[in-house]
């Protein structure tokens, strides 16, 4: 493939997608893709059905005239990254859930609701390059004067899926940048003008103000399960009163979420976890509790406190405000000998992983994140220092003739080292929080320096998310706080 591209690359002209198979395994990709990013077409027609990897299944499910026609009309997309054009094809759980979604939203117009349905698909699998498939889909093949809002709950989720939405071409930078909402009141105007799509957050709903009463919005909420029940959510339903809602997330719905088939309608497309994992549409996950333990040192310590509350007589309110006092455990986790012993614990694990790879550590606040990343730092210089003088400690002895046991253990122990000198002397870290009021004095006070970390993360060229998923940057660790939205397309 790679030789053909470089000598006749006018055999692509015409090309949709590319299928390998030595009749036993089959797999289909793009011809941009590498043989990691081939994936296998398991079911022809509904997400129910018996899962096979086989070569009537992929031809089935790919070549059959409406469904070929379908792929390269409604699920090819062109994607600008830094390393050129990337030609992304619909995969089979986006390619069944879409058209599923599409096929709710139309019997939603019919019975004369909103509620276009749950659109779950877990988390890595692709969801926002769903999201553009269905919006494109929906506007190539269903009549109407089409707006789409996509909502979301933060800052970073908004940027995010803003970008998908323009590195596909789907919407212009032009565009995309005048379609953030800035506010409540531009949020306002947006839809009451013929934008094609509105990117802002549900929290721009500050009123149940009516924005606009035609039908032809179509409101795509991620991580619909979090934010989509409460006033913000009222406000928005007020202020659409006529729009279809349809919900994406990459978060199995658990009891208390019912309400969100109750709010956007049935699901429309299930893709967990473990279907994720045998497509190879995203890793395994792993666990392993290495988490230093609490101690309780006196074993009678609630009754004594059950005691001392009787006789304080405290009233209710006063009450209220022990337990929740009581209820934070926060600083008991990041008590300074504790973070000290999962600081030295993180660079033990790291170097000795067998691997060199990526890691985030992630903390409860962001001061938290701030000490770990300065603890861990201490630990590796430490250990940078350690290592060379160990090695140089190895009595070395010219190979003259057959070598002894015990000198392939020290020239093996010594390779060793070596590599991990290398590791650590290669190895950069980064703090990853989020903006915040007044964040620089706040930070001071506690005795923590964020400013040259927010430089950092501003200023970087590639951005930091893009070098966590570079495989081969240097930046490796990060301290993050909470979480960190990287997108779907990282493979470290």
């Amino acid at each position: 493939l790679t030789h053909y591209k470089q000598q006749i690359p006018h055999l692509f002209w015409f090309n949709a997608f590319l299928v390998a198979s030595n009749g036993t395994d089959s797999r289909v990709g793009s011809l941009t893709a590498d043989w990691e990013r081939f994936f296998e077409w398991k079911r022809i027609e509904r997400e129910d059905e018996p899962r096979r990897v086989s070569l009537e299944v992929m031809l089935r499910g790919t070549c059959l005239p409406q469904r070929l026609l379908d792929l390269v009309e409604n699920f090819t997309l062109f994607s600008e990254h830094k390393a050129g054009l990337v030609k992304i094809i619909g995969q089979n759980h986006q390619f069944l859930g879409v058209n599923n979604a599409i096929a709710s939203m139309l019997e939603a117009r019919k019975l004369g609701h909103g509620r276009g349905g749950v659109f779950w698909q877990t988390q890595g699998s692709g969801k926002s390059f769903s999201m553009v498939f269905f919006a494109q889909k929906a506007l190539r093949k269903l009549s109407g004067n089409w707006t789409f809002v996509v909502v979301t709950d933060c800052v970073e989720l908004d940027e995010r899926i803003a970008k998908t939405f323009e590195t596909t071409g789907a919407d212009s930078d032009a565009e995309g940048d005048a379609c953030h909402t800035a506010s409540g009141v531009h949020l306002c105007e947006l839809l009451r003008v013929n934008h094609r799509y509105v990117f802002t957050r549900v929290h721009k709903f500050q009123t149940p103000e009516l924005f606009g009463d035609h039908s032809d919005v179509i409101v795509l909420t991620d991580e619909a399960h979090r934010s989509q029940y409460d006033t913000l959510a009222l406000n928005m339903r007020a202020a659409l009163p006529r729009a279809m809602f349809l919900a994406f997330t990459g978060t199995p719905l658990i009891a208390r979420e019912e309400r969100t088939r109750e709010v956007f309608g049935d699901d429309v497309s299930i893709y967990d976890f473990q279907q994720s994992i045998e497509d190879v549409a995203t890793v395994p996950l792993f666990y392993k509790n290495r988490t230093p333990e609490l101690q309780l040192v006196n074993p009678d310590l609630n009754d004594d406190i059950y005691r001392l509350i009787e006789d304080a007589e405290l009233d209710t309110e006063q009450e209220a405000r022990l337990e929740e006092v009581l209820g934070r455990q926060s600083h008991l986790i990041t008590r300074d000998d504790r973070l000290e012993a999962v600081a030295r614990d993180i660079v033990r694990h790291f170097l000795g992983r067998g691997f060199v790879g990526k890691a985030m550590a992630v903390s409860i606040d962001k001061p938290t994140a701030l000490r770990m990343h300065d603890k861990v730092q201490a630990h590796w210089a430490a250990e940078t220092a350690r290592v060379p003088k160990e090695s140089g400690e190895l009595p070395y002895h010219a190979h003259g003739g057959e070598t002894t046991p015990e000198q392939a253990r020290r020239d093996a122990h010594r390779a060793k080292l070596k590599a991990r000198c290398e590791v650590l002397t290669t190895t950069d870290m980064a703090v990853i929080v989020s903006p915040g009021q007044n964040e620089i004095a706040r930070m001071q006070e506690l005795g923590l320096e964020l400013a040259p970390h927010r430089r950092r993360m501003n200023e970087s060229q590639p951005g930091l998310d893009e070098k966590f998923k570079d495989t081969d940057d240097p930046l490796r660790l990060f301290f993050v706080c909470t979480m960190w939205r990287t997108g779907f397309d990282a493979p470290s």
